[in-house]
């Protein structure tokens, strides 16, 4: 996470959309993932979000949709996390051994990198993660649908080639490849 972290560093300070980021309220960290499974490499998860209101709050069955618990006075709250006197506002972590182990190969991302190295899909991961963070800090970067309203998807139709364009344009800027190798 150390080296990811440098990573992002460098990605931040050369790529233009992302350099209102400022890493020391960002922690890094690794959670266990098997290679073979399904899912996210990597999360991001905002602590900035405010308290919501009481509220009811459902679980629902993903087969069956059925309703299977319910909360009357649910309130979602973030946890304050801090690292010295410094207030941490994202959390983004790597699902390893599963980001390790990732390929452009069969992945979604390999249309947008036509003949590149498979590493690059790492690559990706991280500025995408870093992307996920909203320059007016009010939570996940949300997108606009095209009928004016936002999104509550945290992937706009743009997302994956934005996150493409900013891969390119960092390693277009010549970084010092031990920083991204991986």
């Amino acid at each position: 996470t150390e080296r990811i972290a440098l990573l992002m560093q460098d990605i931040v300070c050369r790529t233009p959309r992302l350099s209102f980021i400022d890493l020391s309220e960002v922690l890094v960290f690794a959670r266990f993932g098997r290679s073979e499974a399904e899912g996210a490499f990597a999360t991001c998860h905002c602590l900035t979000l405010p308290e919501s209101e009481p509220g009811y709050f459902f679980w629902r069955d993903r087969d069956t949709g059925e309703l299977t618990r319910r909360s009357e006075w649910f309130v979602t709250k973030s946890p304050v996390v801090r690292i010295g006197e410094t207030s941490v506002k994202y959390l983004i972590s790597f699902v390893l051994p599963r980001f390790c182990d990732q390929t452009l190969e069969r992945s979604r991302k390999a249309d947008l990198y036509p003949g590149a190295p498979g590493w690059i899909a790492k690559l990706d991961t991280v500025v995408h993660e870093l992307y996920h963070i909203d320059p007016a800090e009010s939570g996940i970067r949300r997108f606009v649908r095209a009928d004016g309203n936002d999104s509550m998807r945290s992937h706009g139709p743009l997302f994956y080639e934005h996150v493409a364009d900013m891969v390119k344009a960092y390693l277009a800027s010549k970084p010092d490849p031990s920083l991204y190798e991986f």
